[in-house]
């Protein structure tokens, strides 16, 4: 489980790596759209590094990130600190948060985020986690 006071300082240092600098990365820091183009292939390549993940590996890690940010605030804070490894466990811990929501708060939310749709659920690949640890965001597993 992710020990915020225990992981400060490692998650301080992750926020210069190669993902951050993948999606921070502005046209202006290259000149030109091929040089800028090149830039952002070496940096993305620098993050999920496809010479040594496959396929599914990056599309999970993608779209888990993807996940974790569109969820709900509140929903998500909790889904983070339980360190989800894999998109199928995101998608669970969301869905336990969700039901532990009074009635009430259930439908509103509803309106708004729609969880555990079944035909997506079924559609979710089962990946293995990329590496068997714990960590606060899923990108610095990788």
């Amino acid at each position: 489980r992710w020990a915020p006071t225990r992981n400060l300082k490692a998650r301080k240092a992750k926020t210069s790596g190669p993902r951050v600098r993948f999606r921070q990365f502005r046209f202006e820091e290259a000149e030109g759209p091929q040089k800028v183009f090149g830039q952002l292939w070496d940096l993305c390549c620098q993050w999920l590094k496809p010479e040594r993940h496959s396929k599914e590996q990056i599309l999970e890690l993608v779209i888990l990130e993807q996940f974790l940010m569109i969820l709900p605030l509140e929903m998500q804070k909790w889904v983070r600190e339980q360190c989800p490894e894999t998109g199928n466990k995101a998608v669970a811990l969301a869905e336990d948060f969700f039901r532990r929501l009074p009635q009430d708060e259930q439908r509103v939310s509803m309106d708004h985020f729609h969880v555990g749709h079944p035909s997506r659920a079924q559609a979710m690949p089962k990946i293995e986690p990329l590496i068997k640890t714990t960590c606060s965001l899923p990108w610095e597993c990788f």
